[in-house]
């Protein structure tokens, strides 16, 4: 005798019993879905719909819904973004539902790449029969797993209890069970990486390479790949891993953070302007990001205007004194940053960027005259650092360099003279003003 299939009402008791997000810009769609919902099962009164991220992300924090369908697409935002919220909601991915409509096949494939955290996507446009069909299959398969699935459940609760070699071998196991275990490789990594020295770190990266052979843009085994990389300083890699993530989902501002300072250490410019327009479209910009933002950009303008590109590199600092709301500590530092590459009038324009009161700063006039020295004869910008020398200005910069320019004019006398100035104001340096003034 046939066994009777009892997922209708597996999954009705599982929607029953469970509050609905619906996040899509198009009222027909959230319609078409919140009716879907409540056939299989869903209670009506349970089931918001909404049209913005922001929106979404409110309900989820203050109603904790279980079942969330968005669209990829959400204006300049994408609904895979939810998912780190749902996630924190519902640690337990048997608890959740989450559904992602797309437009494109290439979204689909980011979201099936979200192995895990995405239980279905739904390619768009779609009719009432085929995204009922596309819930019911992706239902079933949360209420009545295969055994991929629940293999992988089983090595999940091994690896919370701390059990590393157990779920180790469950995850192994696992992989015979799925032509494209990505999510298998992805948890053997974990469980391999728990040891935490340098042998089970590189085990653990071989895993998430397989992963990654199995799916190039599976997302659990870039992230797991990224922070193993990270571990072993391996930047190059590290940042070839982070620009794949970068480049195919959602990025957390901590993530584009790390994606921003490793671009600009490996030297990768190229790609800043990318990851600068990512940053644009965040709503929630946290100081610490910023901060790496602008100071990424000011070394990248550096950079392109040393190697000759200059309009790339001019934009790339004012894009950086922008982003800061015009600061006078950026204003600074972009400055000194044009000055240090030759672009000494252009630094000077920058500088009258500041509030007048703002240039007063024994900084600012520090950073002015090493300016002047880019501009100026020896003869002249000698005389005004000795000026502000005699001002009671204090800068390392201002006495190292006044005493170059002195002993290029040759005027001993003036060396000596300066050389015991510097060393009772500074005495911390007084060695390297020794070097400087030479046999004086």
């Amino acid at each position: 005798m046939a066994k009777k299939d009892d997922s209708a009402e597996k999954i009705k008791a599982f929607l029953s019993t469970r509050s609905a997000l619906i996040c899509d810009e198009s009222n027909t769609s959230r319609s078409s879905i919140k009716k879907i919902l409540a056939k299989l099962g869903c209670p009506v009164s349970k089931i918001d719909g909404v049209q913005k991220l922001s929106e979404a992300m409110t309900i989820i924090e203050s109603s904790a819904p279980a079942v969330v369908v968005a669209d990829y697409n959400l204006g300049k935002d994408c609904g895979l973004t939810v998912f780190e919220s749902l996630s924190q909601k519902y640690p337990d991915s048997q608890d959740r539902f989450f559904v992602l409509s797309t437009g494109s096949a290439s979204e689909s494939a980011v979201a099936e790449a979200a192995d895990e955290d995405v239980d279905c996507f739904i390619l768009k446009p779609f009719t009432a029969k085929s995204l009922e069909d596309s819930l019911i299959d992706a239902l079933k398969k949360k209420v009545k797993p295969s055994k991929y699935r629940v293999a992988i459940e089983k090595g999940k609760k091994e690896l919370n209890s701390e059990n590393s070699d157990g779920a180790k071998t469950t995850f192994e196991e696992a992989k015979a069970l799925d032509k494209k275990p990505a999510l298998a490789c992805y948890y053997v990594g974990k469980a391999t990486e728990t040891l935490d020295d340098e042998n089970g770190i590189q085990a653990a990266i071989g895993a998430y390479q397989e992963g990654l052979a199995h799916n190039p843009i599976h997302y659990r085994s870039l992230t797991g790949l990224f922070d193993a990389q990270t571990k072993l300083d391996q930047k190059a890699d590290s940042y070839q891993t982070v620009k794949s993530l970068a480049s195919n989902f959602p990025i957390s501002p901590k993530r584009l953070a790390d994606v921003f300072e490793l671009a600009v250490r490996t030297k990768n410019f190229a790609d800043v302007d990318q990851f600068f327009h990512l940053y644009t479209k965040l709503e929630n910009r946290p100081e610490d990001l910023t901060k790496r933002v602008i100071a990424g950009m000011i070394v990248c303008g550096s950079y392109l205007l040393r190697n000759g590109e200059e309009e790339r590199g001019l934009e790339a600092i004012t894009k950086a004194i922008n982003s800061s709301g015009k600061k006078a500590t950026v204003i600074r530092e972009a400055a000194r940053a044009l000055a240090r590459s030759d672009k000494a009038d252009k630094a000077e324009e920058t500088l009258m960027l500041m509030d007048p009161a703002d240039r007063e700063t024994d900084e600012v006039k520090a950073l002015d005259f090493y300016i002047r020295t880019r501009q100026l004869d020896t003869a002249q910008w000698v005389d005004h650092g000795r000026k502000l020398i005699r001002e009671g200005l204090k800068d390392y910069d201002l006495f190292r360099l006044t005493l170059q320019g002195l002993k290029e004019l040759g005027n001993d006398d003036k060396v000596k003279e300066l050389l015991a100035e510097a060393k009772a104001a500074m005495p911390e340096h007084a060695d390297e003003f020794d070097t400087i003034a030479g046999g004086s």
